[in-house]
């Protein structure tokens, strides 16, 4: 894969060749010193046409993407076949590491909960959440923190359920 990234600490005008992992490494210990958790990166340069092909993508980071790019829309009836929230905290990395590579998106995430109700508990907890993820992936995706990684899953299912509710 040729990287794209100027901030990955091995661009040398887009020839290297890496680990995705390795350039998100920088933006999590930016995450443990920032009271919110991540802050986007300017240089992220990543396009989301590059992403839905080359990214991390799983079915939930797929639906922010969709939303985002507006190939998914509330009139839709059977969207649910194909987009979902995310379910543990694996698919929630996928989601903030997208949301980390493509600036703006972020703060578009009410977009999502428009299209997909199901989605608004867990945008309401997104900085909750995000500062959970971003440590059960720093943690080697709970490896390490188990009572992260199961207070993450709990919140993240709590919000499921209170999403499903009429």
């Amino acid at each position: 894969m040729k990287c794209n990234r100027k901030a990955c600490p091995s661009w040398k005008g887009g020839d290297c060749l890496h680990d995705d992992s390795e350039w998100y490494q920088p933006n999590i210990e930016a995450c443990e010193k920032t009271e919110l958790g991540f802050q986007e990166q300017d240089d992220a340069t990543m396009k989301p046409e590059e992403w839905i092909v080359n990214g991390e993508v799983g079915i939930s980071s797929k639906t922010i993407w969709a939303v985002m790019m507006g190939a998914v829309m509330k009139e839709d009836h059977h969207a649910w076949l194909n987009y979902s929230v995310p379910r543990d905290p694996d698919d929630l990395s996928r989601c903030i590491k997208l949301l980390a590579l493509v600036k703006g998106w972020r703060e578009r995430l009410p977009e999502v909960v428009a299209t997909f109700p199901e989605w608004g508990p867990l945008v309401r907890e997104w900085e909750s959440l995000e500062r959970m993820g971003w440590k059960w992936i720093a943690d080697e995706h709970g490896l390490q923190d188990l009572t992260n990684a199961e207070a993450l899953y709990e919140l993240m299912q709590q919000l499921i359920q209170e999403g499903k509710m009429p």
